[in-house]
């Protein structure tokens, strides 16, 4: 049987997203956390957008563009448009009818004032063609700007794909004790819980309901993330049936995430395996490996970066293969698939073939061509350049022996150095960009010296 259209469309990492928080971009005040208890998804969403832009590299900005895609979750236009005059007006008047309350000694202490303030955080919201333009409050502006105040990070990738404005909600309180040392249970009694997520006038007496709509529902799309939970109810009271609490139980704590942010940069590819979802106690497993310098089982090598970085996308490779391909014997644990095919080299003779392939990385690639002067001698022979990477994954590229081109190369000799510049830089050129800043033109099945 053939996989789905879906099947196929679908990202197999998705099922992953266990991102490190050292890669989140969300900077939220935690003197506003709770504090929105009452916007509903499509506010609330805006919000998140409005806390993703970095206000402190930008102190006099308070004029924002938010895509009208990231509210509606969908790019067409027909359904943007109906949206316009009926959604996107509630939503702007709903957030302007939201205030914040700044007491006394908070404004005495951040911004030597001696009285409360009162603030509506968006006091203008303008409908363009294809995104709104909100303007912050002045006062709103520099609380997201005093990072001094204490903030907690938030991924917008994920906070994007949330569905629940409960979501939301219980998000912010996860990630805030996250980062307590003591952060590996939440415990609230049932109204104490209903006030966080501010639903305590609703699902009176409806406890299955709530379950079912409100905490079944956040389990599901905090799966496989680092908010990911399990919860317990517990009873008692007179016959042992009513709801004393609701524990929550996860995974990721304050000390996991300072263990690899301490070092993070120890080995490039960590992030690397951030990235792909693998977990924070993972990656420390391969760090140590690679520290230790223990000679592979194949081949006897040590981990170098392009072996590494090369394994990662094989492994990846053949993960997404197999669960596009449904007879395939799926992989059940990506960590534990990519470190014993990276310990013992199985991928070894593929790694070492696909380096040979490797051209030259060549800055300045003008080294590339030897241009030879007036009387000079044509060099006997000609020596490949190819880049090596260092244990940390950073590319070094030794002396470039003269080349016999005089002043072109070959095309296909040109594209492969091009793509391996694209790889192992993370950088955006085109081909005839790319020769144009080396002085070098692309004329049919040459490269040649302008």
């Amino acid at each position: 049987m053939q996989p789905s259209l879906e099947q196929l469309n679908a990202d197999p990492m998705k099922e992953n997203r266990k991102k490190h928080p050292i890669h989140y971009t969300v900077f939220h005040p935690n003197v506003l956390i709770g504090v929105n208890t009452e916007l509903k998804l499509s506010e609330q969403r805006l919000y998140m957008e409005i806390l993703n832009f970095n206000h402190q590299a930008e102190p006099e900005r308070l004029d924002y563009e938010i895509p009208y895609e990231f509210i509606t979750h969908s790019t067409d236009k027909k359904v943007i448009q109906k949206k316009a005059h009926q959604e996107f007006t509630r939503i702007a008047e709903e957030l302007q009818k939201r205030v914040f309350r700044l007491d006394k000694e908070f404004m005495l202490t951040h911004f030597n004032e001696k009285y409360a303030v009162t603030i509506n955080p968006f006091p203008v919201i303008k409908y363009k063609e294809k995104h709104f333009q909100v303007r912050l409050n002045e006062y709103l502006k520099v609380i997201l700007m005093k990072l001094e105040l204490g903030f907690t990070k938030g991924d917008i990738e994920l906070l994007r794909t949330f569905r629940s404005e409960y979501s939301y909600l219980m998000y912010w309180l996860i990630r805030r004790e996250q980062w307590k040392h003591k952060a590996g249970a939440l415990e609230f009694t049932l109204e104490e819980l209903k006030k966080e997520l501010g639903c305590t006038d609703q699902y009176e007496g409806r406890f299955n309901n709530f379950k079912a709509r409100v905490l079944d529902v956040v389990q599901e799309e905090f799966a496989n993330t680092w908010v990911e939970f399990e919860y317990e109810i517990v009873r008692g009271g007179k016959g042992g049936k009513a709801i004393q609490s609701i524990i929550f139980r996860f995974g990721n704590d304050f000390q996991q995430e300072q263990k690899l942010a301490l070092d993070k940069k120890q080995f490039a590819w960590e992030d690397d395996l951030l990235k792909i979802g693998i977990s924070e106690k993972d990656v420390l497993r391969f760090r140590d490996y690679a520290a230790s310098r223990e000679p592979l089982k194949v081949g006897g090598g040590q981990w170098d970066g392009f072996y590494v970085a090369t394994c990662i996308a094989i492994a990846r490779e053949n993960y997404r293969n197999k669960r596009l391909n449904l007879q395939a014997k799926k992989i059940a644990n990506l960590a534990n698939y990519l470190y014993a095919g990276l310990v013992q080299g199985w991928w070894y003779q593929e790694v070492e073939f696909r380096r040979s392939q490797v051209r030259p990385l060549r800055p300045p690639l003008a080294t590339l061509f030897h241009e030879v002067a007036p009387g000079e001698a044509e060099p006997a022979e000609a020596t490949t350049l190819r880049a090596e990477p260092s244990e940390t994954g950073v590319y070094q590229v030794a002396p470039p022996a003269p080349a016999k081109t005089k002043f072109k190369l070959p095309y296909q000799e040109f594209v492969e150095t091009h793509r391996t510049y694209l790889a192992v830089n993370n950088e955006t050129v085109t081909e005839a960009d790319f020769a144009a800043r080396l002085g070098y033109q692309i004329c049919g099945e040459w490269v040649e010296k302008v």
